[in-house]
Formats: structure tokens, C-alpha cells, sequence
């Protein structure tokens, strides 16, 4: 079968599915595809596999997706898991629209994660079908080091090559320069602490890596339109029985990143 639409689709697999087709990725029960033109083909020929998912409206933070994308089914986020299980009895479609139009910030924010497994490998800037692993390095270094003072020449100095080089190929491969998924990935985790924490604000910027208040307040507003404070406050129900910080906290929050 094959989705293609000027809009985008998410489609959860319903059991193993291959996806492309000049070099097929196997997909399990429950991962997640995100894209514009997904083909996808039954290796069973037993096996009736059922796929769900919706499409939506593409926004300027999914203009970059050229090819699919994976989510692994250990790395869905549940808020995206609870609005699909929900469409096997649907009761109310306005409340299913609602429901799903409250992730759609959640997903632009997994397009833009350069973290999300590539799904086609046949590309130029890979060998083999591999990328080079000193990208795959900074990519991981970026996700475990955020809450730092990362710069574009500690990251070079990193992998002992030019910065300009490394934001070159970083940006053909991952689609998004390594500074700007820094900020991607902080932002996404700041969401998550509003959400999942009982966290102030400041000590939220302070968790991810901001020292200005100002400059972390800033910068939200541009990926959520609104303040760190205000979108707390739209989504209340989020943090209900949380408690702030603790190491419960960070093994949940460990537990969603997205693995190359």
C-alpha cells in the first residue's frame, strides 16, 4: 500500500511491515511512521496486519521532512499511543479531532528531533547505508549533554574536524544544523518538564541548559507561541500526581528519547 499527499500521515504498524521499497526497513508492532509519501508492503502473505494513523496539515516546523521517519514503539511518546488506541471504538469525532489536534505541537517537535531513526538509507551522505558515526556520536553527545554550554566548535573539536564542515554534513544528513536541533532538543525537553514536574520556570530553563530566563522564555514562545508559564497553564491536567524533579523523573524522561 502506499499513502502520498501533500499533507502529511502518521501510521502506526498493527504488526511487521516493510517500509520503501528499494531498501526495505523492517517496522514492528507498534512503531510509529511519520511522512508525505509512505510505502508500505506485507512480507506475510498469511498475515492480515491492520495500520492506524491520521493525516494533518503540514506547518513550518515539518517543511524540512523529505523522507519517513521512525519512531520505535519503546520510544512513542503515550500522550501519541492514547490518542491512537482510541480509534478502535470511536465514540466522538469531535473529541477525537481535539484530541488529536492538542499533539500536533508534540509531533512537529519529533520531526524536527533529528534523533528519530532515518528511515531511508540509500542517500549520499551515508556509506553503505550508514551514516557516519561520528555524527551518530554528535548526535548522542548533543541528547546527553544539553543541559551544557554546547558550542559549534566544542562539538568539531570533538570529532577533530572543521565546524564548518561538521554543520555542513551534520545539516545533509540530519536535515536540521546541529545547533539548531540543541535547541530543538531543549526545547522538547522543557515542554516535558512543564508537563511531567512540578519544576518553577527558572529552575526548568536552568535544567536544560538556559541561565537567562529571559532568553528560555524567548525561545518557547517561538516553538509554542506561547510563554513557558501560560502553556503550563493550558495543560494542567499533565501534572497532576507529579512530583518535582527526583530520579523518577529523569528515568521517565530517559525512557522517551528517540535512538539512532
Amino acid at each position: 500500500m502506499e499513502f502520498q499527499q501533500s499533507d502529511l500521515v502518521l501510521l502506526e504498524m498493527g504488526g511487521l511491515l516493510n517500509l520503501g521499497t528499494r531498501s526495505p526497513v523492517k517496522l514492528g508492532e507498534g512503531d510509529i511512521v511519520i511522512g508525505r509519501k509512505i510505502t508500505l508492503s506485507n512480507p506475510s502473505v498469511k498475515d492480515f496486519i491492520v495500520v492506524r494513523g491520521f493525516g494533518f496539515k503540514k506547518t513550518e516546523h515539518s517543511q524540512q521532512l523529505k523522507i519517513p521517519i521512525i519512531v520505535k514503539r519503546s520510544n512513542v511518546d503515550e500522550r501519541i499511543s492514547s490518542v491512537l488506541a482510541s480509534f478502535t471504538y470511536i465514540t466522538n469525532y469531535q473529541k477525537l479531532a481535539a484530541n488529536i489536534e492538542a499533539i500536533i505541537p508534540l509531533i512537529n517537535c519529533i520531526i524536527e528531533n533529528a534523533g528519530c531513526e532515518i528511515a531511508i538509507s540509500d542517500r549520499k551522505e551515508t556509506k553503505n547505508g550508514k551514516i557516519d558515526k561520528r555524527l551518530i556520536f554528535v548526535n548522542r553527545y548533543i541528547r546527553e549533554h544539553y543541559k551544557e554550554p554546547l558550542t559549534l566548535q566544542l562539538l568539531s573539536e570533538l570529532i577533530k574536524c572543521n565546524p564548518i564542515y561538521l554543520s555542513n554534513t551534520y545539516s545533509r544528513v540530519f536535515k536540521i544544523p546541529p545547533m539548531r536541533f540543541l535547541q530543538v532538543y531543549r526545547m522538547k525537553k522543557a515542554q516535558q518538564f512543564l508537563l511531567e514536574t512540578n519544576l518553577s520556570i527558572c529552575e526548568v530553563a536552568e535544567m536544560i541548559g538556559y541561565v537567562s530566563y529571559s532568553q528560555f522564555n524567548e525561545i518557547f514562545k517561538k516553538y509554542y507561541n506561547v510563554t513557558p508559564g501560560q502553556y503550563r497553564i493550558n495543560h494542567p491536567s499533565s501534572r497532576a500526581g507529579m512530583i518535582s524533579g527526583g530520579d523518577g523523573m529523569d528515568q521517565s524522561i530517559k525512557s522517551k528519547q528517540f535512538d539512532i
